[in-house]
């Protein structure tokens, strides 16, 4: 059937053989959906004009392969694979989800838009993305325990490789490590010219430390200059009071910058109570 277009399968085992069947019997697949495959090996999908995949391996393959010159938009949720290859030459929006892996093969990319999950989000970043400067809008969620001491995520780090950031997003365990690993080139993103043009953040907060957290927030205040929104939602079972309490100093402190303020919890949907909460 070369003049398919699009195809979706739903639970089903795969071998290495299977899709290697399905990349020549379907050359004009523009929309591939694997969702919650197994059985796969080293999968490789190769399409000359896959526009958009969205991929589910609940194995643990040795290699996941992606080669798509025209591929626009990927996601892919694996556990651990041993090699990661990225050839994807115009890919815009990614949606990575990996506990981790020991190699990435990664080309030159184009990329706009990036959310990246995983255990060990400084590793990712460093060895699949040193540095990618098209990169506007990136959200990073931790899963499990936050990474080992001098292995973290930090402001000065996401500098470095997002050069030209203009939207940040980032999870609880994430702002959690950022407020604790608080280093020196965190502060020196102002001298050294970084994340100028950062406009946007949008941050999950638990409030374990009040005056930790208040600190951090100035320091990212004051180390992005064209920072002008942040939008910060406090965990549901944070008291009323200490929220009020943050909401004020924060406005208080840096009144250029529009705040938005919300309320989170795991496993209920995210509430904005409103654009300009007053502390009255």
């Amino acid at each position: 059937m070369p003049n398919l277009t699009s195809l979706t399968l739903d639970l089903v085992r795969l071998d290495d053989e299977d899709l290697d069947k399905i990349c020549e019997c379907f050359p004009g697949l523009q929309v591939l959906n694997l969702r919650v495959v197994g059985q796969l090996k080293d999968p490789q999908v190769r399409f000359l004009n896959l526009r958009s995949c969205n991929w589910t391996l609940v194995c643990a393959p040795n290699s996941v392969a992606v080669v798509a010159p025209k591929l626009q938009k990927l996601k892919i949720d694996c556990t651990r694979p041993n090699l990661l290859v990225l050839n994807t030459p115009v890919l815009e929006e990614m949606h990575l989800c990996i506990l981790e892996s020991n190699r990435y093969m990664v080309g030159e990319l184009k990329l706009k838009s990036i959310y990246l999950e995983s255990m060990e989000l400084h590793n990712l970043i460093q060895r699949a993305f040193p540095y990618v400067n098209s990169v506007r809008s990136l959200t990073l969620w931790a899963t499990h325990s936050v990474e080992r001491t001098g292995t973290c995520v930090c402001l000065g780090s996401l500098s470095r490789n997002f050069p030209n950031l203009e939207t940040l997003t980032l999870s609880p365990r994430v702002w959690s490590e950022l407020e604790g690993h608080l280093c020196p080139g965190c502060l020196e993103v102002r001298t050294d010219n970084n994340l100028t043009e950062l406009q946007r953040i949008i941050a999950y907060l638990v409030l374990n430390n009040v005056d930790t957290t208040l600190s951090f927030i100035t320091a990212v205040a004051g180390s992005c200059p064209g920072l002008k929104e942040m939008a910060l939602l406090i965990h549901r079972d944070v008291v009323s009071s200490v929220s009020r309490n943050v909401i004020a100093k924060c406005e208080a402190y840096c009144p250029r910058i529009r705040w938005r303020w919300g309320m989170w919890k795991e496993g209920t949907q995210d509430v904005w109570i409103s654009d300009q909460l007053k502390s009255s």
